[in-house]
């Protein structure tokens, strides 16, 4: 049994696999970017992905022989250790930790080298080589960079709320849709002379983790058929995005890329810009759309334990989760 985990900035998912591909077991929790949640959150939320998968399966921890996490944000070795401790897995093998871009890339594409293209909560680009990044542009997090992500959004749109009320920004449908999702409390400490839709709007944005705006993101490419707002905020991320992936592609012209993210997926590519730079970047590109990060995890897994990576493995794998996903 081998265990495979895709921990992203929204939810964590975990598998118990053999080694023919076949599925015992599955597990879901919320966010397992540390560098969004802080680490112990981000590690309790894949410990109980984990436990829950191997309850599933039936398989105590003792029982696993390796696995693969493909996690988003920061890890490191001891990450992996607290982990396994935490879900009582002892493992044969050494269990590997990469970023989630890999397990992007490893879930679409069999070619040793090539590019991954991950907008989620964050934004990162990054060259693979083997099951190992060589080269990564962005993905500096929320208070350096991750240009274009769903923070960069969510943040771009608080802020034209902000400026719509207290009237330094033009009018936009994005303040009655950010307002109706804010909770009405108390936000008297935030003094007086305020207009107190505002108040509402300080007090929401920061009394949680400042990534915690990636949940506005989605209401930027909503409105951005309709408001002009909105749709400059699509635009100027879409350029950020771009510039990050032309970043990449000037050292590996020609290779694969693998794009991954619901911010990228649902949004930047699900929804018609007025002007999308990078839709133009992607026009001339062998672009593959990766759907699910737990299949590369599982590939992962599977190739640290001498299977060979192929079309057929991926293709199984891609079946077996997408019928997970249709159950739940």
């Amino acid at each position: 049994m081998l265990i495979a985990v895709d921990a992203g900035g929204t939810r964590t998912r975990a598998a118990v696999v053999d080694d023919t591909g076949k599925l015992h077991g599955f597990g879901i929790a919320g966010s397992g970017n540390p560098t969004a949640v802080g680490r112990e959150a981000a590690d309790g939320a894949v410990v109980a992905a984990l436990t829950a998968a191997l309850d599933a399966a039936g398989t105590p921890g003792e029982r696993i022989l390796g696995g693969a996490v493909c996690s988003a944000g920061q890890h490191d070795a001891d990450r992996v250790r607290s982990i396994l401790t935490g879900a009582g897995i002892r493992t044969e093998t050494p269990v590997v930790l990469v970023g989630d871009a890999v397990g992007a890339y490893l879930a679409v594409a069999d070619e040793p080298t090539g590019l991954a293209l991950v907008v989620g909560t964050g934004s990162v680009a990054i060259r693979v080589e083997g099951t190992v990044i060589t080269e990564v542009f962005d993905g500096a997090g929320w208070l350096l960079g991750d240009l274009g992500s769903g923070f960069w959004l969510g943040q771009a749109v608080a802020q034209a709320v902000a400026a719509d009320i207290d009237g330094r920004g033009p009018k936009t449908s994005l303040t009655q849709d950010v307002l109706k999702r804010i909770d009405r409390t108390d936000s008297s400490h935030w003094g007086s002379g305020r207009h107190p839709d505002l108040l509402q709007l300080l007090r929401h944005s920061y009394s949680e983790s400042p990534v915690r705006l990636a949940r506005l993101a989605k209401l930027a490419f909503l409105h951005s058929r309709t408001d002009s707002v909105a749709a400059k905020i699509v635009d100027v991320g879409a350029k950020h995005v771009a510039a990050t992936l032309r970043a990449a592609r000037a050292s590996g012209a020609g290779l694969p890329i693998a794009c991954s993210g619901s911010v990228l997926i649902h949004g930047y590519l699900g929804v018609k810009a007025p002007s999308n730079s990078l839709a133009v970047e992607l026009s001339n590109a062998d672009f593959r759309r990766c759907e699910d990060g737990i299949v590369g995890a599982a590939v992962l897994a599977l190739h640290e334990a001498g299977v060979s990576r192929s079309k057929e493995l991926r293709e199984t794998l891609g079946a077996v989760f997408s019928q997970v996903k249709a159950r739940r």
